[in-house]
């Protein structure tokens, strides 16, 4: 007589967590595209849509990961541990820096929210482990968004946010994310590893282009350099698997690259001219100038001074910002010597376990660690939602049952 309520209780059960995961993936992809369409990576005044998003990102997380990210279990993932070390790190000496600094109310609340998208990996991580296909979602969303953004730099719509005032859109994690990965799921359909379909591999690659001309029109190098090497590597990991294709697309493109070389021609002079008229952009002081500032007593130099701490930058003229152009310097500046070391051995950490899938997932690793690395050394965007949302695809990646690729 027990017998059916048992069997319906587990079935019932069962139905509603699924329901209710289905539920928060469809609220972070569509916090994604709102964000995509409207947003902007680092607005000056949060407003309305920013309100909407914190919100979206709450229901998402819940309270089950905000409790699964602060407390410690047995037997965890290396990176999930570093992440969560980082978090306490981030939780605390910063904290206490600033109160003891007085620094702005409002730059430290900026930083704190730059600080969260770092660590979104570590919140999102239960839902990856609940049903490995939110990871494929959460890839779908992230090449939403770069594609995007790039659409955004370029092309003024009546019905998305404004890109003219946003030029640093095209430098957002997510762009480069775009192009590398549509690029190398282009090379690796061309080469035999997918169902070999001659408009989706055109598809894919006007998608890379059209993710990869704002990057061109704003003379991006190292992301530009990024993207030539990462399709170097995927080129060259596949001559193991198809040699003869391999083969006949390198040198397609090498005859392309001949043939419109009075296009490319002008990209590369003005890439030769910027890096003469400006070198490093600065970076190089940017760095003396942040040791130089924290390095006036040995508490600022293991702990730095806090959320909302600022400096004079010869990056931008020697005027007083509160943002460095890398995550390095950032947490030099905020979190010292300590919170640096913290922070890198948590995204390395990261980028070390996604690095083990090279070999199976080839592309969608080298999108990932191209964006990270040059916004940990090079970029201000690590402070963006983008580098939160790239840098989960890491975990992602980790708990998918499936290839994260594109494949219907």
């Amino acid at each position: 007589m027990n017998t059916p309520a048992r069997n319906f209780e587990p079935f019932f059960l069962k139905f509603f967590r699924l329901s209710l995961t289905h539920f928060k993936v469809g609220v972070l992809v569509g916090a994604i595209l709102a964000y995509a369409l409207w947003g902007s990576p680092t607005p000056d005044n949060p407003g309305a849509l920013e309100v909407v998003l914190g919100i979206a990102f709450i229901l998402v997380v819940g309270f089950g990961g905000v409790k699964a990210a602060l407390l410690f279990k047995a037997e965890e993932p290396r990176e999930k541990m570093a992440a969560r070390v980082f978090l306490y790190a981030g939780l605390t000496f910063p904290v206490a820096a600033m109160v003891i600094n007085d620094n702005a109310p409002a730059y430290a609340v900026r930083d704190v929210a730059a600080f969260i998208f770092m660590v979104l990996p570590l919140f999102l991580w239960p839902l990856f482990q609940r049903n490995p296909q939110t990871g494929k979602m959460l890839l779908y969303g992230v090449l939403a968004l770069g594609l995007i953004f790039a659409v955004r730099t370029r092309i003024d719509l009546s019905f998305v946010g404004k890109g003219d005032a946003l030029y640093y859109l095209s430098n957002m994690p997510s762009v480069l994310f775009a192009t590398i990965y549509f690029a190398g799921k282009a090379i690796e359909r061309l080469t035999g590893s997918c169902r070999f379909c001659i408009a989706r591999i055109g598809l894919f690659a006007v998608l890379s282009w059209v993710c990869v001309l704002p990057m061109i029109e704003t003379q991006q190098r190292a992301s530009l350099g990024a993207f030539v090497l990462s399709m170097v590597i995927i080129l060259a990991s596949r001559f193991a698997v198809a040699p003869k294709r391999s083969f006949v697309i390198a040198l397609g493109i090498g005859a392309a690259a001949l043939a419109f070389w009075g296009v490319l021609s002008p990209i590369f002079d003005r890439l030769l001219l910027k890096t003469t008229l400006v070198g490093g952009n600065m970076r190089l002081q940017e760095w003396q100038a942040v040791w130089d500032e924290i390095s006036q007593n040995p508490l600022s130099i293991m702990f730095g001074q806090g959320w909302g701490s600022r400096f004079a930058s010869p990056a931008v003229a020697d005027i007083t910002v509160n943002f460095t152009h890398g995550l390095v310097t950032s947490l030099l500046l905020k979190m010292g010597v300590l919170g640096c070391m913290l922070g890198l051995g948590y995204i390395f950490t990261m980028l070390w376990a996604a690095l083990k899938k090279l070999k199976t997932e080839t592309t969608l690793v080298l999108a990932v660690t191209a964006p990270v690395l040059i916004d940990v050394f090079l970029y201000a965007s690590f402070k963006s939602l983008d580098f939160g949302l790239v840098l989960a695809l890491i975990p992602a990646l980790l708990y998918s049952k499936e290839r994260n690729s594109i494949h219907s």
